[in-house]
C-alpha cells in the first residue's frame, strides 16, 4: 500500500516472507511445499502430515474427518474413564454380572445410529437381535481400546464358559489376546485306506476302530456297574452315622444279590459298628464289618 507499479514488480516473494514470519512469529511455521510450488505457511500446532494433507485435500472431506477424528476421540475419552475390572469377593456369577462396567450411553447410541441410522425400525425378534448386535459390538470396542483391562459382562461370561468346559488357562489367554492368531495349516494326504473290518461287522458288536482285526473273543461277565451313595454330612464317630453305614451296606448288597455286605471302618468306628450288630441282632447278622488299626504318625 502507498506504493506504485514500479514498487510492486521490485518487491520480492521473500520480502513477504519475512514479514509474514516477523507478524506471526512462533504461531506458524514455513515449510518447503516442492522445488517448484516454493515454500509453505503451516500452523505451528498443527503437525505437518495433516496440514499438507489439509492443504491438498478437499475443504469438505477435510471437514468430514475432522468430525469423524472428534468422535473417535470423545467416545475413547468416554471409555477410558471406565474402571478396571477386578474380581469380586466372593467370586460368584451374580456377583461377577453386578461388577461388570455399564457401556457408556453415547457409545451405545453410535452403534445404534450406526447399525440403524437415526430412527431404527426393529419390533419383536428383530429389534432382540439388533439389541444384542449393539451390545456386542460395544463391548468389544471396550475391550480392545483398553487392552482388556476393562471386561464387559459378555467377555466375563464367555471366559467363565470357556474356562468350566476346557479348565485350561491358555484358552483364557487366547481369548484375552487381541492378537491375529496365524495357525499353520497341514494337511495330509491319504494314500491307502483299510477297510476290512467293515465285513466283521455282521458277527455283533464290533468296535469301530477294531484296528487289524487278528482275534474275536466274547466275554461271558456281567458288565461291571459302578454305583455312589449319598454322602452323610456329619460327624462318621456319631452312632446313628455308623449305623446308617450299615444299613446301606446291606441294602446294597441286597440289590446286588450278594449274600452278605461287606463294610470297613477304623477299629473306633468299628467298636461301635460290633455292639450295635450285637444289640440289632439278626438285623446286622449277614453284615460283615472289617476292621483296619488307626495310625498315630508316631515313631520309636
Amino acid at each position: 500500500m502507498g506504493g506504485d507499479q514500479a514498487d510492486v514488480e521490485s518487491y520480492w516473494a521473500q520480502n513477504l516472507q519475512r514479514k509474514i514470519a516477523i507478524s506471526f512469529g512462533d504461531k506458524i511455521k514455513i515449510k518447503l511445499a516442492g522445488q517448484r510450488r516454493g515454500n509453505s505457511f503451516l500452523n505451528s500446532v498443527v503437525p505437518e502430515d495433516e496440514a499438507f494433507a489439509r492443504l491438498h485435500c478437499d475443504a469438505e472431506e477435510h471437514l468430514h474427518n475432522d468430525k469423524l477424528r472428534w468422535a473417535a476421540l470423545h467416545l475413547r475419552s468416554q471409555i477410558m474413564k471406565l474402571p478396571k475390572s477386578r474380581t469380586p469377593n466372593p467370586a460368584t456369577v451374580q456377583n461377577l454380572k453386578e461388577s461388570t462396567p455399564d457401556i457408556p450411553t453415547q457409545l451405545d447410541l453410535f452403534f445404534r445410529s450406526l447399525l440403524g441410522g437415526l430412527t431404527p425400525k426393529f419390533r419383536g425378534a428383530q429389534k432382540d437381535g439388533f439389541d444384542r448386535k449393539v451390545t456386542t459390538m460395544a463391548s468389544d470396542a471396550i475391550f480392545n481400546i483398553t487392552g482388556g483391562t476393562v471386561k464387559p459382562w459378555k467377555h466375563t461370561a464367555l471366559g467363565l464358559e470357556m474356562a468350566s468346559l476346557t479348565g485350561y488357562k491358555l484358552t483364557l489367554q487366547i481369548l484375552n489376546s487381541t492378537e491375529e492368531m496365524n495357525i499353520d495349516e497341514k494337511k495330509i494326504q491319504l494314500k491307502s485306506l483299510d477297510l476290512y473290518w467293515f465285513g466283521r461287522l455282521q458277527d455283533g458288536n464290533t468296535p469301530l476302530h477294531s484296528g487289524f482285526i487278528s482275534m474275536y473273543v466274547k466275554d461271558p461277565l456281567p458288565i461291571q456297574i459302578i454305583c455312589y451313595v449319598d454322602p452323610i454330612s456329619r460327624s462318621p464317630t456319631n452312632n446313628d452315622v455308623v449305623r446308617e453305614t450299615m444299613v446301606r451296606t446291606m441294602s446294597i448288597a441286597k440289590e446286588t444279590g450278594q449274600s452278605y455286605g461287606i463294610v470297613t471302618y477304623d477299629l473306633a468306628v468299628a467298636i461301635k459298628a460290633y455292639s450295635i450288630q450285637e444289640i440289632e441282632r439278626p438285623l446286622f447278622d449277614k453284615l460283615l464289618v472289617q476292621s483296619y488299626p488307626r495310625t498315630s504318625g508316631k515313631r520309636s
